[in-house]
């Protein structure tokens, strides 16, 4: 892995070991080894466990794989972050981890076709989706067999951007809280499901689960 953005990153890291910050990997944190821990304590009643999948591991020519998964935690509130995880490391997620229903999934790969697979999902069960993307950019995103994969389970997806001609916000800055045990969506911009907007109404063919 030498692209600049990598080896910038590994820079910035080094600066902040260098000025006593400490670094793990994240079979580090599953292993708990040399001072890692797979699980943190973020604050009153809230933890953030380090999932395994195998990639921790095996080699794979998608960098994609290499992503940490993290499961945060508030009660019986469970929240799945997979970053670029593609299907088959999803896989090794579901068979090595003992994952809960999810009220929140950060969609996997910004809500590609190669992520957020059916197996994945029929575990988790998410209420609220969120896929960070831009709408209408080069990649594409989000797919239409994404968008059919979750609305099986919920129609409560949110995006923040679109490119129409240029960059605009569809929901914004997409914060999700947790108060007395109810939770709550607000984009800086609005709060409208994806299936409500112009873009995807133009643009993507409406899953029948949503119809």
């Amino acid at each position: 892995m030498d692209s600049k953005l990598y080896q910038d990153y590994v820079a910035l890291r080094g600066a902040e070991v260098n000025a006593g910050a400490k670094h793990y990997t994240a079979l580090e944190c599953y292993n708990n080894v040399g001072g890692a821990q797979r699980t943190y304590t973020l604050g009153e009643g809230i933890t953030m466990q380090i999932l395994y999948q195998k990639y921790y591991e095996e080699s794979t020519s998608n960098e994609n794989n290499n992503s940490v998964c993290t499961l945060i935690s508030y009660g019986d509130n469970h929240f799945l972050f997979t970053g670029d995880l593609e299907r088959s490391g999803e896989l090794s997620l579901i068979e090595e981890n003992d994952l809960p229903k999810c009220k929140l999934y950060k969609a996997g790969h910004h809500g590609s076709d190669t992520s957020s697979s059916a197996e994945l999902l029929a575990i988790i069960q998410p209420e609220i989706v969120v896929a960070n993307c831009c709408c209408g950019d080069k990649h594409g995103f989000p797919k239409q067999q994404f968008l059919e994969n979750i609305s099986i389970y919920t129609d409560k997806l949110y995006i923040p951007v679109m490119n129409d001609n240029g960059y605009k916000l569809l929901n914004g800055n997409i914060v999700v809280s947790v108060n007395n045990g109810q939770i709550t969506v607000n984009g800086s911009n609005n709060n409208t499901l994806f299936k409500d907007t112009d873009w995807f109404k133009e643009n993507r063919t409406c899953p029948d689960a949503w119809e």
